[in-house]
């Protein structure tokens, strides 16, 4: 369970530096104020995988702690 906490921690300190990065920095804009938002939108998609892939290990847990 430390392995689940060590990966909760991590996403929410790259969470917290995307918001300081995004105040700080000018975002790049192109083509009618068009911008690119790569690194926040895959962070966003892979925290909702990692708190799905979490209900999952839990809900494993929970019904059946013999077999998990």
């Amino acid at each position: 369970m430390k392995y689940l906490g060590t990966i909760l921690v991590a996403y929410i300190v790259l969470f917290i530096l995307d918001i300081v990065q995004k105040r700080n920095h000018k975002t790049t804009k192109s083509l009618n104020d068009f911008s690119i938002r790569t690194i926040s939108d895959v962070s966003f998609i892979c925290a909702i995988g990692a708190l799905f892939l979490l209900g999952v290990l839990i809900w494993g847990f929970w019904s059946e702690p013999e077999n998990f």
